[in-house]
Order: structure tokens, then C-alpha cells, then sequence
């Protein structure tokens, strides 16, 4: 749910190297919305970023105008583990992007895992596939489970996360 910003700004410079699906693996019947709004920063940045739910979905309060409108989705799989879909619309089309965030609401931060497909990611295994996407090599998900579990094995093996966030507040 805090990694909005991040996903925006891959979305919006068409980096490679993400974990994605063709639809949505969180679906409105699934996601859930612990909160109405979380404000929060990405480590090492001053920027305040909120997240508000309207609806089925977490919108970013903060956006600019050059921003693609995005869709967050959060799935609870274990006690302050959360997969993150967020989807993004750029040209017509919606693209899905996703992560694995740890939660630790004593210390207030968020680690994301798995947002990015890197050397390691190269076999994936079941339910995981490298796909090109538009010319850009990705991790294709097929099966969530799947990803969950990878990405969970990753974390259990001293992964280092992708991004850590701070929470500011939560309402």
C-alpha cells in the first residue's frame, strides 16, 4: 500500500525489470483496506506521500498533474505481510504491478520485496515467467500464489528489500 510512489515513478519512465500480470490477481472481492488513509515517506526522502481509499481501491492523494492515475490493491497473505497491486492506466491500457510489503507498526516502516526482477530472478519457477512486455524483460505472474511464495522465500533467505518506507500516520 506504500509503494505508490515507487511503482508511479517506474510506470511513468518505463524502467524494466518488474513483476507484473496481464489482469488483476487482486480483485475487488479480495483486497483489503486496513486503513482510510496512510501518509507516508520513502526512506531517505522528505516527501509526503497519502493514500486515501475511494472505493475498491487506494488512490494517491498527492499526485501531480503528470502523473498516471493508479489503483492500489493490497491482499493480506500472513500477519503484516501484504501483497500490493497497483495499477496503472498509460495510453488506454492498464498495466498491473506488484510487490510483497512487510509491515511492522512498532517501528512504523514497510519493506517491499520483490517489486523489482533482477539477475536472480532469471528462472522464477512455476506460476513465474520472464515475458517481454512493449520490449521491456519482465517477471510475468500467472499464478499469486506462486509469487507469494517466491517472494516470501526470497525474504526468508536474507533478501534485502527493494524500497523501505516510513508511515507518518494512519486514520
Amino acid at each position: 500500500m506504500w509503494r505508490a510512489a515507487f511503482v508511479l515513478a517506474l510506470a511513468s519512465l518505463g524502467l524494466t525489470g518488474c513483476f507484473v500480470s496481464k489482469g488483476p490477481l487482486v480483485t475487488e472481492d479480495k483486497a483489503v483496506f486496513p486503513y482510510k488513509k496512510i501518509v507516508y515517506v520513502t526512506q531517505g526522502s522528505s516527501e509526503e506521500r497519502t493514500l486515501i481509499q475511494k472505493g475498491s481501491a487506494y488512490v494517491d492523494e498527492t499526485k501531480s498533474s503528470s502523473d498516471s492515475d493508479a489503483h492500489v490493491r493490497l491482499l493480506e497473505v500472513a500477519d503484516n505481510l501484504y501483497v500490493v497491486q497497483v495499477d496503472v492506466t498509460e495510453n488506454n491500457e492498464v498495466q498491473y504491478f506488484y510487490a510483497l510489503l512487510k509491515v511492522d507498526l512498532g517501528s512504523k516502516t514497510v519493506l517491499e520485496y520483490k517489486a523489482l526482477a533482477g539477475d536472480a530472478d532469471t528462472d522464477p519457477g512455476p506460476g513465474l515467467s520472464r515475458c517481454d512486455r512493449e520490449g521491456e524483460e519482465q517477471v510475468c505472474i500467472d499464478q499469486l500464489d506462486a509469487y507469494v511464495a517466491y517472494a516470501r522465500r526470497a525474504i526468508d533467505g536474507g533478501t534485502k528489500p527493494d524500497t523501505a518506507y516510513t508511515i507518518i500516520s494512519l486514520e
